[in-house]
């Protein structure tokens, strides 16, 4: 970040080293989300979309900028409760959501990655079928991870399909295991996800014996944030 920096800071911008460091401080605002350093998020994020911004301005076939554009766009607007008071926060959701699909309709190097940055998007949207149906699109052409089958897993509990559910979070379990980048931390949303479905089933005690393990990991993972959320979800779901 600190060359991109400096050489951006001369004469001769160029819109390569431009997408460089706004890609720079993107991966450290998604660094700083998983502390729960929401002001650096907000921070680093918009600094990336400002030089990703520029570089697509410089070389408009530089399509690929847009993903980080439009996935700031929508998620400051989205996360906007946290920082209400902020006078330049606007409603652009929506805007987020056009940028990210013209990367997709570009055909650039982007466009698996902008297809995917689109499930979280229609989640919190609350477009579930649609979350299914990408997910199911993206496995048609090989391509099924944790992340894939995590969204399907949750909108189909949003959606009442408990069998589905079921099956999709086996698909999950299999897959997460395998996966690289395993943590035991984060392995604790299977456990909630298996509660939710329980607990929709009407089985409560079984559901209860999976917040139960949840509960067990907080003494080691309690520094994850995404690990706190699923916690905080966890002992919401019997009330």
């Amino acid at each position: 970040m600190a060359l991109a920096r400096v050489i951006t800071k001369s004469e001769s911008q160029e819109a390569e080293f431009m997408f460089l460091l706004g890609s720079a401080y993107g991966y450290r605002a998604l660094e700083c989300s998983t502390s729960g350093h929401w002001w650096g998020t907000l921070k680093d994020g918009h600094h990336s979309c400002v030089s990703l911004e520029k570089a697509y301005r410089l070389d408009t076939t530089m399509t690929d900028a847009l993903l980080g554009v439009g996935d700031y766009h929508y998620w400051k607007s989205a996360k906007s409760k946290f920082f209400t008071w902020l006078p330049f926060i606007r409603n652009e959701r929506q805007s987020g959501i056009g940028e990210i699909r013209r990367v997709i309709q570009s055909g650039s190097g982007a466009l698996l990655s902008a297809r995917k940055s689109l499930l979280p998007t229609y989640f919190n949207e609350q477009r579930f079928p649609e979350v299914i149906a990408l997910v199911d699109s993206l496995a048609s052409e090989g391509f099924s991870d944790p992340s894939c089958l995590r969204h399907k897993t949750r909108a189909e509990i949003e959606l009442g399909n408990w069998n589905g559910a079921a099956q999709t979070l086996d698909m999950l379990r299999a897959v997460w295991d395998r996966s690289p980048f395993f943590d035991s931390c984060g392995a604790c949303e299977v456990q909630y996800l298996k509660a939710q479905i329980l607990a929709g089933r009407g089985d409560m005690e079984a559901a209860r014996a999976c917040v139960q393990k949840i509960l067990a990991m907080k003494d080691s993972c309690m520094s994850n944030v995404y690990f706190r959320e699923t916690v905080s979800n966890a002992a919401e779901l019997f009330h």
